[in-house]
């Protein structure tokens, strides 16, 4: 905007909290990149690229620096590409207790999304798992304790226009059961049932991921254009 920069400096000099509202690209936000990357790590079949970029979102449930560079090294190491980085050996206790939050989210994700209910039931129920309402409302009191209104507000509407998401994804699913694909013929599937299985329609669990990462893609394009 052509006026920004001078009523930044001139609310600055009178100490008032300003707080410009402007698009802004959603899939930036780390509550954005934590949904799709855990979409991104079940797709993947556990693919360790993809888990590290989940857990680099600072939500997904691994708090402490120094455990997150510990198990990132370990991925490294073993396998960045596929998920046999998982089979941890005995004395690697300190690596298990780092991941065990984050993996259980993420396997109550998958079971949930499995099942086929409501894919806003399953999301939300994930959130909660990881805690993420109060460690955003944590990251919005520290940016505003350092003075930083407008950082405070995006992570206040990051959270709010994903809960109003959430809502309108409930109640289309509720009206359309069919909305993440319909039922298809029953198929033989080669790949390891870790990365892909048959839903009991006979419906690709990795379609069914593919669909709803599409559909939060969307809603975050839709967020952005407001």
């Amino acid at each position: 905007a052509p006026y920004e920069a001078l009523i930044r400096e001139v609310f600055g000099q009178f100490g008032i909290p300003c707080f410009l509202d402007r698009p802004r690209e959603m899939t930036g936000h780390p509550l954005a990149r934590l949904l799709l990357s855990a979409l991104a790590v079940l797709r993947s079949g556990w693919a360790g690229g993809e888990v590290i970029h989940h857990l680099k979102t600072g939500l997904a449930g691994l708090r402490d620096a120094d455990q997150a560079a510990l198990l990132e090294n370990h991925i490294l190491r073993i396998d960045p590409v596929g998920g046999g980085w998982r089979g941890m050996r005995e004395g690697e206790e300190a690596l298990r207790e780092a991941w065990r939050a984050a993996e259980k989210a993420l396997l109550g994700l998958e079971r949930e999304l499995r099942d086929r209910g409501n894919p806003a039931h399953a999301l939300w129920n994930f959130l909660e798992r990881l805690k993420v309402a109060e460690e955003l409302q944590r990251w919005i009191a520290e940016a505003r304790a350092a003075g930083d209104e407008e950082l405070g507000q995006i992570h206040e509407q990051a959270w709010t226009r994903t809960l109003e998401w959430l809502e309108e994804l409930e109640s289309l699913a509720a009206a359309d059961p069919g909305l993440l694909g319909a039922a298809g013929e029953s198929q033989v599937v080669a790949q390891p049932p870790s990365a892909v299985s048959v839903c009991a329609t006979g419906e690709k669990f990795s379609d069914r991921l593919d669909e709803l990462a599409a559909l939060i893609e969307s809603a975050l394009a839709s967020i952005q254009a407001r």
